[in-house]
């Protein structure tokens, strides 16, 4: 699904080595990858310098890359600040950890802090509007905190279908 004509039959499962696909046919190469989270239909890959490539469904701009087309091949997620048009032309760094919903994306920054993007009718991206995100937005707040605007001391996080949980470093206790 994520390769245009990938595959010889649709019968054909076999696994390909996209590393070698891009190199051959589209004589592009990719970082090393060291993480991948797939959502409803699209795919998340984290490559080891921090930066985050995506592909598949892109109907609710889950693939943070400022549109809503379909990607067959892995592109360079954007910085942004949710809406259509990236910061710049240049993919957001230091991310550590990805999740995938179901159409929408979560990443996690060496910093600590919270990204999100695509889907939001269901408040998938925690932030106050629920209009959704074509590039990556920062998640806004933790209900019932009110010291700050946007979560921080975030250590891990997980996605399900419509929703995303963080582990939240708390100094404090």
């Amino acid at each position: 699904q994520i390769f245009e004509n990938v595959y010889t039959t649709p019968s054909q499962i076999a696994p390909v080595d996209i590393t070698d696909y891009l190199a051959t046919t589209y004589n592009f190469t990719l970082p090393e990858m060291v993480d991948a989270a797939a959502g409803g239909r699209h795919t998340a890959l984290l490559a080891a310098d921090g930066s985050v490539w995506t592909m598949g469904d892109n109907r609710e701009g889950q693939l943070g890359v400022g549109d809503l087309e379909l990607h067959y091949g892995p592109v360079q997620m954007l910085k942004g600040q949710g809406g259509d048009v990236p910061v710049d032309k240049q993919g957001l760094t230091g991310a550590l950890r990805l999740t995938a919903g179901d159409a929408f994306t979560t990443v996690l920054r060496t910093n600590g802090k919270v990204y999100t993007f695509g889907a939001n009718d269901l408040g998938q991206l925690s932030v106050t509007s629920t209009a959704g995100a074509r590039t990556p937005v920062q998640v806004e707040r933790i209900y019932g905190q009110d010291n700050d605007l946007y979560l921080n001391n975030v250590l891990t996080v997980s996605s399900g279908e419509d929703h995303t949980l963080a582990l939240v470093w708390d100094s404090a206790n």
